[in-house]
Order: C-alpha cells, then sequence, then structure tokens
C-alpha cells in the first residue's frame, strides 16, 4: 500500500511538473511575442520654438478727428449726398460731425471711430464691394450689348421660312410677324396670316 501511495505521489507530482512547465514555456513564448524587437532610437528632432507675434497695438485719430465706419446719406438742397465708410469727419463743440467738404452730420456712436485700423478696414471692404459692383454692371452691359448685336443680325438676315413659302400659296395675306421684336431678349421670326 506504501508503494502504490508512493507511486500516486510520484504520478501527481510528475503530471504537476510537467504542466507547470507547459504552463512556463507557454507564457515564455507569449512574453517573447509581445516584446517587439529593438529598434534603432531615432536621432531628436529639435523642434523651433514657437513665438507668439506681439499684436499691433491699435493707431487712434487726433482728438476730434473720427472716421465714419458706416455709408451716411444727408439731404441737401441738391439732392442726397452719401458720405462712404471711411470718409474723415471733424467732431464740432456743439457735438454733430463736418465733414471735409462743409457737410454737417448727426452721427450716433456706432456710426464712427477713431480707431484707425478699425477704419481702414472698413474702408478698404467698402472699396471692394465698390468695385466688384462695378465690375458686376460692366459685365452686363457688355452681355446685352452681345444681345442686342445678335438680335441686330437675326431681324435683318432673311427668314428661311418666308423664303420656303411655295409659290401657289396667296403669300399677299401673309405678313412677317415678330413676337418680341427687337427687345434685346432676340427676335423670333414667323409667318401669320392676316385676321388670325
Amino acid at each position: 500500500m506504501k508503494n502504490r501511495i508512493g507511486l500516486r505521489t510520484f504520478s501527481i507530482v510528475a503530471a504537476s511538473t510537467v504542466l507547470l512547465t507547459a504552463c512556463n514555456k507557454s507564457s515564455q513564448n507569449t512574453i517573447v511575442a509581445e516584446t517587439p524587437a529593438p529598434q534603432a532610437t531615432p536621432a531628436p528632432v529639435e523642434t523651433p520654438k514657437v513665438v507668439a507675434a506681439t499684436p499691433v497695438p491699435d493707431e487712434f485719430a487726433p482728438e476730434g478727428t473720427f472716421y465714419l465706419i458706416t455709408k451716411v446719406s444727408v439731404e441737401t438742397s441738391d439732392g442726397i449726398t452719401g458720405f462712404p465708410p471711411g470718409t474723415k469727419v471733424q467732431k464740432n463743440a456743439d457735438g454733430k460731425f463736418e465733414t471735409s467738404n462743409g457737410q454737417v452730420l448727426s452721427l450716433t456712436p456706432n456710426q464712427y471711430t477713431n480707431n484707425m485700423r478699425i477704419a481702414r478696414g472698413v474702408a478698404g471692404a467698402d472699396a471692394a464691394q465698390r468695385a466688384a459692383l462695378a465690375q458686376a454692371a460692366q459685365q452686363r452691359e457688355v452681355s446685352a450689348a452681345a444681345a442686342d448685336a445678335a438680335a441686330a443680325r437675326a431681324a435683318s438676315a432673311p427668314s428661311a421660312q418666308t423664303a420656303s413659302v411655295p409659290s401657289h400659296q396667296n403669300t399677299s395675306a401673309m405678313s412677317s410677324g415678330s413676337s418680341l421684336g427687337s427687345s434685346g431678349l432676340g427676335a423670333t421670326h414667323g409667318l401669320k396670316r392676316r385676321g388670325d
């Protein structure tokens, strides 16, 4: 019986050792698989130092000098005069503002500034907007002139339909008509019977 217990104990110890050894081998393989191969360390890259830009301080107009930041219109005896953004005005003792051509304006604080940076910005934006509007108007004029010229050429050309009227029809009872005329939109030609 003692041999049986010794043999049984030996079998358990041997089986445990095999299992533990197998566990250790698989965990060693796992560790080896998870560990990346050593790589060459890249040389440190020197990053440039970022220096914050110092904001430019605002420039202000002299005491009593202001600039319009909105368009202002004034009714005069001659009509209506408009002053674009960026127009220089002087503040009078009575609180009203005077332009360089002598027009007196009543302004609210949201219509003027003494900050030169803001004044230059709104004046530039207004000038760019006016230039874009002028260019668009010029393009419309060129397009209208081209359409008028095309309509004039079409109106002066003999109509293919008029020339192809068979000789057996009474052409005196027909007239050539235009539904749009030469209004710049183009002319259409067709035959209409009188009385239709």
